[in-house]
């Protein structure tokens, strides 16, 4: 952990400037620290509860029910659409929107490709995904955590400093 080391510095320094005394930043994981600023006005799913919800959107779409069985399916979906949500920022309602995200991975997505299909009921998913949560006042972890991180700009006074220590991996929405 980077923290003690931070911790002896900051000290070294307050000795060095005659500072008899120093009050210790806050040290803890980004996700900690932005979760302060979480909003209170929407409801927090649970892990379980957030599967559950997607179970029952599911229905909606038998046709993936039948091709993949019902928990794998959600737990990839879940894990993708954190992803999404982490590194694509906000996706429009556009049906494009996730082939071009793909595209710039690397992904062949002309009309033609076997992703094409695929893409375009990702899209959908994610479309009755985020209807569904904001319908029912709902909010999973990683939505909170990102909504907590635009807020926090937000809050902070101007001029204020962050400074993080030991990240090497940002999501997009981190250093947006």
């Amino acid at each position: 952990s980077a923290v003690p080391r931070f911790r002896r510095l900051l000290r070294a320094q307050a000795e060095q400037k005659g500072f008899p005394a120093l009050l210790p930043p806050v040290t803890g994981t980004l996700t900690s620290w932005a979760t302060r600023f979480a909003g209170d006005n929407q409801h927090h799913l649970s892990s379980t509860a957030r599967q559950i919800l997607l179970l029952d959107l599911l229905h909606d779409y038998p046709r993936w029910l039948r091709q993949y069985g019902d928990w794998p399916l959600v737990d990839s979906l879940l894990a993708l659409f954190d992803e999404l949500a982490l590194h694509a920022g906000r996706l429009s309602d556009n049906a494009d929107s996730i082939r071009k995200i793909f595209a710039r991975h690397g992904a062949d997505m002309d009309d033609f490709s076997p992703f094409s299909d695929e893409a375009q009921l990702v899209q959908e998913l994610w479309n009755a995904w985020r209807e569904r949560l904001t319908k029912n006042n709902l909010q999973d972890p990683v939505r909170r955590y990102t909504d907590a991180l635009a807020r926090s700009l937000e809050r902070l006074p101007t001029g204020t400093n962050i400074y993080l220590a030991g990240f090497t991996d940002f999501a997009d929405v981190e250093i947006a």
